[in-house]
């Protein structure tokens, strides 16, 4: 079997917007390995963490949205990086790719290159200091075959699209894979 994952699928945040101590939890640089416990929900943290914002929190208009997708885009294209599927929404964004550096050096890639790209375009944010959460998800595919789950979580079950990009030949073939080896 291959060492290196056949693809990554990231996720990342906008600043502030799910902080420690959140009542969805939350993982920490010390506590951030597969099936280790994730940070209790409690108020008075979530509270200190929100103290401790520099900014407001930020939230993405439609607009933003679009901007960021584009850049995410872009930024696949520049580096030749297979680009599945990307959904931003309001508070976040996904993102499933093939890529040449590590998942947490293309995910600082894509967060700066949407920062540039929100700034450019976006002249109202040009003074904004924080865009993103400090970190993010990153997991890897392993292989093809498992690519799909994450594709359809991306692209079904994010509700209504805001920024939506997906390679729908590629969707397709997996999910007719998918229907042929549990159904036929």
């Amino acid at each position: 079997m291959n060492k290196d994952p056949f693809a990554y699928f990231i996720t990342f945040r906008t600043y502030g917007t799910w902080l420690h101590g959140d009542l969805r939890s939350s993982a920490s640089r010390q506590n951030n390995q597969f099936n280790t416990h994730m940070i209790t929900p409690w108020e008075p943290l979530r509270d200190a963490m929100r103290a401790q914002m520099n900014e407001d929190e930020f939230i993405l208009h439609e607009t933003h949205c679009k901007t960021v997708l584009q850049s995410l885009i872009h930024t696949c294209q520049y580096n030749h990086w297979k680009l599945y599927a990307a959904h931003v929404r309001t508070n976040h964004a996904h993102v499933v790719l093939e890529s040449t550096m590590t998942k947490e050096k293309t995910m600082a890639k894509l967060k700066c290159h949407a920062t540039k790209d929100l700034k450019k375009y976006h002249p109202e944010l040009k003074n904004r200091e924080h865009f993103w959460s400090r970190h993010g998800s990153t997991k890897n595919i392993w292989a093809p075959e498992t690519l799909f789950p994450a594709l359809y979580y991306i692209i079904k079950q994010q509700g209504s699209p805001i920024a939506l990009f997906y390679d729908a030949k590629q969707y397709d073939l997996q999910a007719e894979m998918l229907y042929e080896a549990y159904f036929l």
